[in-house]
C-alpha cells in the first residue's frame, strides 16, 4: 500500500462522525508465540562453561548495528548436566540479530559479582543504557566486602569507568532505604550528575502501596533520592489492590530518555498480567498487553508473567520457568514540550534487524478523540479514534530500535493538550495497526 493511500485512509476515517470517548487498546501485531531470541537454545551459557537451563528475566538494549546487550537472570544445569542448580545466576552478554540466526557472545563482565546461594537468590539484573552501571536484587540478602567497608543489603548497584572494564566488587554499593527481599530494580538513563534514573517496587516505607516508583540513584554511594510514583497500584484498572506491581522496564526515545513503561501486575495467586503505560509519571493510560490467566494467557492457564523485556515494539515476556514468549505491538508515548517549546512525539514498532529497512511506517494524528463508526480496511487491528486536527509526517521505524520520532519546536509553550493516536502500516503486508491513544501537552 503506497504511503499516500495510507495517509489518506487515516484522514478520511478520522473525519467520520464521533461517538463517546474512551481509551484505545494496544493493537497486537502478532499473536503470542515462543520467543525465538530469548531462549536457552540461543542464550546458551556464560564464559565459565555453565549451560543455561532456564531464563527467569532478560533485559535487551541495542548497543549498535543490530547487536543487543543482554542482562539476564538464569538457572544453570549442574556439573553433571542432569538437573538445574537450585539457585539463580546473573548473566551478561551480547546478542547479534543481524544474520539468519542469532549469535550469542557471553561476557565475563559480571563474573566477580555473581554468587551461588540457596533457592532463587540473585534476580532482576539491569544495565544502564551507557553500559556503565548495573543494579540487581539478592532476595536473601548478602554482604560484599569492599575497600570502603561491608555493603550489606538486598538491592545493589555497581558502576565502572568504561565498558572495557568488568564490574568489580570494590565498586558495589547497597541501595539505601529499600526493604529486604526484592524490589525489582531497573536502571534507565544517566542524569548528567553522576546519578541514574532508577525504578523499583514501592517496598520502601509504610504504607506499602505496591506501586512502582522512580528516583535518582547515585552509584557512588547507593543513595536513592527524589522518589515519585511512576505507576500507582491503588486505582483502576488494576484488579487486586492487595497485590502489587512489579518488573518495571522502560522504553526509550532516540535521545536515550525513558518515555514509557512495560510492567507486570501481581493480580492473584499463581498468575500475573503484563501491561504498558504511556509515560513514567503516573499519567498514562494502562493497557493490558498479555493476560496471565485463563484461555488468553500464553499457556491457556495461570502463569506468572514477569520481567518484561523489549526492543521497541518487540516485547518478550518470561514465564518464570514456564517458557519465554514474544508479542509484537505498536506503541505510542505521551508527548510534551519544554518551556522553550521543544519536545518530541515517540512511538515504537517491532524490530527487524536482519532487514535492510524496517517494513513499518507510522503517522500520528492529533485532535479531540472519539471512536468512529465508519468502516475501516479489513486488514486493520485496533480501534479507530478522533476527529483529526493535525497529522504528523510519515516516518519509517528504525529497524534496530523500533523507534519512530518526530521532533517538535513550536517556539514557546502553547498551553494546549491534545489527544493523539498512532497508525502504523506494515508495507510488506498492507496491514494497518491502530494503536493506543496518548496525550500531547504543547
Amino acid at each position: 500500500m503506497p504511503k499516500a493511500l495510507f495517509c489518506a485512509t487515516f484522514v478520511v476515517a478520522l473525519g467520520a462522525p464521533a461517538l463517546s470517548q474512551s481509551p484505545s487498546p494496544i493493537a497486537e501485531v502478532s499473536p503470542i508465540a515462543p520467543d525465538p531470541y530469548i531462549d536457552p537454545a540461543v542464550i546458551t551459557g556464560d564464559t565459565l562453561g555453565n549451560v543455561v537451563e532456564r531464563i527467569h528475566q532478560c533485559e535487551m538494549r541495542h548497543i549498535g548495528n543490530g547487536v543487543y546487550r543482554i542482562a539476564a537472570t538464569v538457572r544453570y544445569f549442574d556439573s553433571t548436566m542432569t538437573a538445574p542448580n537450585p539457585y539463580s545466576n546473573l548473566l551478561i552478554g551480547q546478542l547479534d540479530l543481524t544474520g539468519a540466526a542469532p549469535v550469542w557472545t557471553p561476557s565475563p563482565d559480571f563474573n566477580a559479582l555473581d554468587m551461588p546461594g540457596g533457592a532463587i537468590n540473585q534476580y532482576q539484573l539491569s544495565v544502564s543504557l551507557d553500559g556503565l552501571c548495573c543494579v540487581w536484587d539478592n532476595y536473601g540478602g548478602t554482604t560484599y566486602n569492599t575497600p570502603t567497608g561491608p555493603q550489606t543489603g538486598s538491592t545493589f548497584v555497581c558502576a565502572r569507568a568504561n565498558t572495557a572494564t568488568p564490574f568489580a566488587v570494590a565498586d558495589v554499593r547497597a541501595v539505601q532505604g529499600v526493604a529486604a527481599g526484592g524490589v525489582d530494580p531497573h536502571i534507565a538513563e544517566p542524569l548528567g550528575n553522576g546519578s541514574y534514573r532508577f525504578f523499583l517496587i514501592d517496598f520502601i516505607g509504610l504504607p506499602l502501596t505496591g506501586s512502582l516508583l522512580r528516583g535518582n540513584l547515585d552509584p557512588a554511594t547507593g543513595v536513592l533520592t527524589a522518589t515519585a510514583t511512576a505507576v500507582a497500584y491503588n486505582k483502576p484498572p488494576f484488579s487486586n489492590y492487595s497485590g502489587f506491581l512489579h518488573s518495571p522496564c522502560t522504553l526509550f526515545d532516540n535521545q536515550g530518555v525513558a518515555r514509557a513503561m512495560f510492567f507486570s501486575e501481581n493480580a492473584g495467586a499463581g498468575y500475573s498480567h503484563s501491561w504498558f503505560t504511556e509515560d513514567i509519571n503516573d499519567t498514562g493510560t494502562h493497557e493490558l498487553v498479555i493476560e496471565g490467566t485463563g484461555p488468553n494467557s500464553p499457556t491457556m492457564a495461570n502463569i506468572w508473567l514477569n520481567n518484561p523485556g523489549h526492543i521497541g515494539g518487540t516485547m518478550h515476556q518470561c514465564g518464570d520457568g514456564g517458557g519465554q514468549f514474544i508479542r509484537e505491538v505498536t506503541l505510542l508515548a505521551n508527548a510534551a514540550v519544554d518551556t522553550s517549546g521543544v519536545g518530541s512525539v515517540v512511538c515504537w514498532a517491532p524490530i527487524q534487524p536482519s532487514q535492510a529497512q524496517s517494513d513499518y511506517l507510522s503517522v500520528v494524528a492529533f485532535g479531540p478523540f472519539f471512536p468512529v463508526s465508519v468502516p475501516i480496511p479489513a486488514a486493520t487491528a485496533g480501534e479507530l479514534y478522533i476527529g483529526v486536527d493535525v497529522l504528523s509526517p510519515i516516518l519509517f521505524h528504525d529497524r534496530f530500535t523500533g523507534v519512530a520520532q518526530w521532533n517538535i519546536n513550536v517556539g514557546s509553550q502553547m498551553g494546549v493538550t491534545l489527544n493523539c493516536q498512532l497508525a502504523t502500516l506494515n508495507t510488506a503486508t498492507g496491514d494497518i495497526w491502530l494503536s493506543n491513544t496518548a496525550v500531547a501537552s504543547l
